[in-house]
This record gives C-alpha cells, sequence and structure tokens, in this order.
C-alpha cells in the first residue's frame, strides 16, 4: 500500500516504466475495466489505490488505438484508446518508438497518410444513411438520437463483443452565439455537439489543432465560378465524422444569406476545420453580391424571387441586406456605366448633325405622375442617347415635366458639342413654342396623328347612320403614312391630306394644284355603298375631323423618314425594368432607366432569325388589336451583355474602392433633383 502511494505521489509519468513523454491514459471510470487495468499493473488489486495513475500508450498494442494512422502520420499529437482497451503489453518497445518502422515499411502515400493499414474504408466505417438528421427544427426542441458504427476492424475488437448491438450515444443540439454581421441582422446558426468523452478520454496538455485549416485571403472573387443547389443534409454528411478518428465531430454552422461557413472541431484527436460555401470580399460574401446583382440587373423585384426561395427553401438575404447591397454596389455600377457609355456615343455624335426623337413618359404610380422620364433617340440606329427624370414638384406640376425633360437633354447635347438636324416629337404645344424659340427644325410623329384621328373615327363609327366611316378607318391611317412619305413640302402634305374627302366620295380631281388628282388608277365601283354620300351625316363629320385647323398644322410637320414608333417599344422595355405599381425612390428610377436604356441599345438593331436551313423564320401573331392572323418575321433572341459587363465592374472595380463611384452617385441625383436653368 505504501509502494502505491509513494508512486502516486511521484510526477505524472507511467506508472510501470516511468514514461513521462508519451501519451498518458488515466484509469477508466467503469470498475469493470479498473479492475483490469490494477491487475496488469499490479498482479492483484489493492484495497487502497491512488486516482491519479496514468498508464502510457507503450503497454497497449496498435489495435487499441482509435487514431493509431493518423499518429504515425503526424496528423495527431497523441494517440487515443478505444473504448474497453486494456493494457496487456510489458514490453518496453512502445508505439512511439516503433514508428519509424512503420513508417519505413508501410511508406504510405500522402494522400492515405490518414488511414491505417489495418482500417477499413471509411465507407465500411460510416455507411451512407447512418445518421439522420443532425438539426433541430426552429420551432421545437427535440433531441435526436445518432446512431455511429463501430471504427474497430472487426467486431472481435469490439468492446462489446461480436453479435452486441451498437450502442447508442445521444446528440444534444444546442444553438450556439450569434456572430457579428455587417450585412444582414439575422443568421442562422446550427451546432452539432460530439459524444461525450470516453472514460480513458485524456484531455492532456500539449493538444494542437491538426491540420487547421488557413483562411488565407481571397484574391479573386470567384464570381464567374458555376454554382448548385445542395442540401443541407448531404452537405453536413462532409463534416459529422472527424477524418482523423472517425468519432464524432463539434460541427458549427454561420448564415449570412446565402453564405454558409463550417467549423468542424473533434475533441478527441485535436483536428479542426473551417470551411466557407463561397469567397468573401472584405466582410460581404460573393454569392449575396451576385445574387442581389443577377436581381437588379434584370429589372426583376425582390420579392418574386422571394417567393421562389421560400417554394424551394433556399437560403436568402433579407430585403434590408440586398438594399445596402444596391446601395453600396449595384446602383454606383449602373450610373459609372452608362456615363461612360453615354460619353462614348456624344463624342462620335458631335462629329455630325444628329436627327433626334424625343418623348416623355409618367413613371409613378396612379394618375398624379411624381416622375416623369424624358427620352432622346438616335433615329439613325434607334439608340437611347439620354434620358432626363423629372419630379413634378420641381417645374410646378406633371404638365411641365416634358419641357423640362427637352431642356435638359439639348442643354446636354450642346455642352458635348452635338448638333441637331431636326428633332421628331409629339403634338405637345410647349414643346413646339419652345423649339421655335430655339430655332430647332421640329417634325411630327405619324403614328401619334393617325392614333389619334383613328379614335375619333372609331366614335363618329358608333352612331346612327355613320357605319360607313368603318370602312374608311383603316384607308384614312394608310393616307397619312402616304402624305408623309411621298411629299417634299408642308403645303404638298395638306395638299394631299385635303383631297380624301373628295376621294371618300368617288370624286378623283381636284382644285389644289400642288395635287391636282389622284394618283391611283380610275376604276369604276359597283358597289355605291361605300362611297360618302354628298350632304350626308357620315361626310359632314368626317370632313370636320379631317380639316380642323390644328390636324391641318400637324398635317404639314409630318415626319418623311423617319417616326418615334421605335421609343413606345423603349417605353414597354422601362416597364419591364420599373412597373406602374410600384413607387421607386430617386436613384432606383434613374438606375433602372439606364438599365432599360442599356437593354434596348443592346437589343434594337437584332437582325430576323433564319433557320437551319437558311431561310427567313416567320411566325403567326394573333393581334388583340384586330381580327384574325398576321405573319410577322422572328428575331434573334435578346441578349444580356450589358449585364455581365455591370457584375464585371462589380466585383474589379466597385467593390474594392467603392467610394469615388458613390461620389458620381450623389452628384448624379443632385442633377436630376435640381431645377438647371
Amino acid at each position: 500500500m505504501s509502494i502505491v502511494c509513494n508512486m502516486a505521489e511521484r510526477a505524472r509519468a507511467c506508472i510501470i516504466c516511468g514514461d513521462q513523454k508519451s501519451t498518458l491514459h488515466s484509469l477508466p471510470k467503469s470498475e469493470e475495466l479498473k479492475k483490469k487495468w490494477l491487475e496488469f499493473v499490479f498482479g492483484k488489486p489493492p484495497v487502497l489505490y491512488s486516482g491519479g495513475i496514468v498508464i502510457c500508450s507503450n503497454h497497449f498494442y496498435e489495435s487499441d488505438f482509435t487514431n493509431y494512422g493518423a499518429y504515425i502520420g503526424g496528423f495527431a499529437s497523441k494517440l487515443c484508446l478505444k473504448p474497453g482497451s486494456v493494457p496487456s503489453r510489458r514490453s518496453p518497445t512502445s508505439a512511439q518508438a516503433s514508428t519509424s518502422e512503420t513508417l519505413m515499411t508501410s511508406r504510405l502515400h500522402t494522400s492515405t497518410q490518414t488511414d491505417s493499414p489495418d482500417r477499413s474504408t471509411r465507407a465500411t466505417q460510416l455507411s451512407m444513411g447512418t445518421l439522420g438528421h443532425r438539426f433541430r427544427s426552429k420551432g421545437t426542441k427535440t433531441e435526436f438520437y445518432i446512431t455511429r458504427k463501430s471504427v474497430a476492424t472487426s467486431t472481435a475488437d469490439a468492446p462489446w463483443g461480436p453479435g452486441t448491438p451498437t450502442p447508442v450515444r445521444p446528440v444534444h443540439l444546442r444553438p450556439s452565439k450569434r456572430p457579428r454581421l455587417d450585412e444582414e441582422d439575422e443568421s442562422e446558426i446550427s451546432t452539432l455537439t460530439p459524444e461525450p468523452h470516453d472514460s480513458i478520454y485524456d484531455p492532456a496538455p500539449s493538444m494542437s489543432n491538426v491540420a487547421e485549416s488557413s483562411e488565407p485571403t481571397d484574391t479573386s472573387s470567384g464570381y464567374k465560378d458555376s454554382k448548385y443547389i445542395v442540401f443541407e443534409k448531404n452537405l453536413m454528411e462532409l463534416f459529422e465524422t472527424c477524418p482523423v478518428c472517425s468519432r464524432m465531430s463539434e460541427v458549427k454552422t454561420y448564415r449570412q444569406g446565402t453564405f454558409l461557413s463550417v467549423h468542424q472541431k473533434c475533441h478527441h484527436c485535436s483536428f479542426s476545420k473551417k470551411w466557407k460555401s463561397q469567397p468573401v470580399m472584405g466582410s460581404t460574401p460573393v454569392g449575396n453580391i451576385q445574387l442581389s446583382a443577377a436581381i437588379y440587373f434584370t429589372g426583376s423585384s425582390y420579392f418574386n424571387f422571394q417567393k421562389v426561395f421560400q417554394a424551394m427553401h433556399l437560403q436568402n438575404m433579407s430585403y434590408k441586406a440586398f438594399q445596402k447591397l444596391s446601395n453600396s454596389y449595384l446602383q454606383p455600377a449602373v450610373i459609372h456605366k452608362w456615363q461612360q457609355y453615354q460619353e462614348e456615343q456624344l463624342r462620335i455624335l458631335s462629329q455630325k448633325r444628329v436627327k433626334v426623337g424625343g418623348d416623355m413618359r409618367a413613371d409613378s404610380a396612379g394618375h398624379s405622375a411624381k416622375y416623369g422620364s424624358y427620352s432622346l433617340m438616335n433615329l439613325e440606329n434607334n439608340s437611347i442617347i439620354d434620358i432626363q427624370l423629372v419630379q413634378s414638384n420641381e417645374v410646378g406640376g406633371s404638365h411641365n415635366m416634358e419641357k423640362e425633360g427637352l431642356s435638359r437633354s439639348l442643354r446636354l447635347l450642346e455642352s458635348k458639342g452635338v448638333a441637331v438636324d431636326y428633332i421628331v416629337t409629339d403634338h405637345h404645344p410647349q414643346i413646339q413654342n419652345f423649339l421655335q424659340e430655339k430655332k430647332i427644325t421640329h417634325y411630327y410623329d405619324v403614328w401619334r396623328l393617325e392614333k389619334s384621328i383613328s379614335k375619333k373615327l372609331a366614335k363618329v363609327a358608333k352612331d346612327k347612320d355613320c357605319e360607313v366611316v368603318k370602312k374608311w378607318q383603316c384607308g384614312i391611317s394608310n393616307h397619312a403614312y402616304w402624305c408623309a412619305t411621298s411629299s417634299s413640302s408642308g403645303p404638298e402634305k395638306v395638299a394631299k391630306w385635303t383631297s380624301m374627302v373628295n376621294h371618300m366620295q368617288d370624286i378623283h380631281v381636284h382644285d389644289n394644284p400642288l395635287f391636282p388628282r389622284c394618283q391611283h388608277p380610275v376604276r369604276r365601283s359597283t358597289d355605291r355603298k361605300k362611297w360618302f354620300q354628298p350632304g350626308s351625316k357620315a361626310l359632314f363629320k368626317v370632313e370636320k375631323i379631317l380639316t380642323n385647323k390644328r390636324v391641318l398644322t400637324n398635317v404639314a410637320r409630318l415626319i418623311s423618314q423617319y417616326q418615334t414608333s421605335t421609343q413606345e417599344a423603349f417605353h414597354s422595355v422601362v416597364l419591364r425594368f420599373m412597373p406602374r405599381n410600384v413607387l421607386i425612390p430617386l436613384t432606383g428610377s434613374l438606375c433602372r432607366l439606364y438599365l432599360a436604356a442599356m437593354h434596348f441599345n443592346e437589343n434594337s438593331s437584332h437582325i430576323q432569325a433564319r433557320k437551319a436551313t437558311g431561310k427567313r423564320r416567320y411566325a403567326i401573331r394573333l393581334p388583340k388589336a384586330k381580327r384574325g392572323h398576321t405573319v410577322e418575321p422572328v428575331e434573334m433572341p435578346t441578349t444580356q451583355c450589358y449585364m455581365q459587363s455591370l457584375i464585371a465592374d462589380v466585383f474589379e472595380e466597385i467593390v474594392p474602392h467603392p467610394q469615388p463611384y458613390l461620389e458620381r452617385v450623389q452628384h448624379t441625383c443632385h442633377l436630376h433633383s435640381t431645377i438647371l436653368h
């Protein structure tokens, strides 16, 4: 008994050989195992003994350790005993002493150093589907039990013996402390706690992290890499067990929008690993920036994307985070890209006189227009060269927004040295007076005049005794285009236009010397009901509409070559990026207008698609405006190269140095929120 006490009072060393450098193992807590250990040391278990007795690894065989292969390969700083192991080796030749011999004989490859030669493969140690769900739901506190198979090489090595059911160890799932997030207020943190320590687990000092993953600074954002949808269950299978000792590891996950970080730590062999699902630029995950850019640059809605994400249970960032990324990176990218494009276009246009068309669009929801966007188009190539966003309270009402928008656009062209040959607009009286003062040639769009007259004729055709007007509606619309394109002067256009009154009465000789007779061949018609009768109610109303003084003035100014109907197509593109029923702030409205202009300019000159045989492709359309069908050419699919260029600017220029671009945004918004005199 005295000998035992003296041995216990000595320095912490093996009670058999006195070794202090090898891995030391304390007595197990199990009384049965403790008795076997004491029998090995003393032959007969003493009545009294010290609880600090330790035995080094020299007195165990290689099969008694769970991480012997990892220890030999240098991936573990200490050896871990299997449950139920009993010392049985009296020889002083230790496992550490035989390490060099083992390395010389085995010559393990670097990729297999973590595996012991006498151990089974990973697939045998832990088969697919062995582990169930490892994370509790957000609204319940449920304790899951995870069944682990033995890591022994055979059932004979297991402490419970062959044929004994595999023990089940409870795993308590609890939330961890919430990390600080720079971008997002909400995060989800899940923890997978490892199994309780074995009775022979020795929390000895000098435990070093094995294969601790370093966290170097990302040199590339990786935004061009392919992305995949990964299920949480499949992802966590990669971290549930330690790759060194094959025991359960403690796993903590941190989420920030689409970003997931996994910290795996094994308390048995000191293995530690940190893994990130995507690169991080500064403190912002690249995936969050790219997803926000994809939503914003395509003109989509965050809330529509959110519905899709919720339906698939995909993790998404909050709307607050999306807004912050938009204000910090996306809007500066849009304004920077548009100004670059505009500067280049105006530089080219400054070398010649340009023919432009202008039109205003009210961009606010409801009947009261808060914002109005005036777009200026180069009619020669159908590209938008300038957009001005005007606020109604800046100019004293929405009726003054169109004039102010045109004034700002012309002032910009003048400052860049661009000379305007003529401008084509609608029939706005303020625009007409303004351009007369500026001494700029002004033309009207034929489509707008024809549309206005067609509405009035359709109303007359509904009256009694005016059914014949309906037969002439299409002919009068075509006559307006013919007058504009076949005439060389304003009076000639008026002469051809007024000849329509005689033509509808089957009279083809006219008193005006500029157009004395109709140019079509004279044909006698057998259907007299299609002609207007002199003095009839229908003729009186139609003649009043066609020969109105304002209509004749507008006909004289009809453009003969270019039309602004393409601007209506641009307005339909704007609706996709900025719907009327959504109220968007000034900066957001301006950026979405620029995005619509970039999309329209890239696809405005698309050619007709062709079949594999080389023939042009056509499709049958069913327009709502008229009965029947029409055959129209099929254009090539639209492209979005501007979007990829914008994303590249975000990651390569704006995110690393955002301050100059943010200052440009403030300056641009200040110009659009102040009346320029």
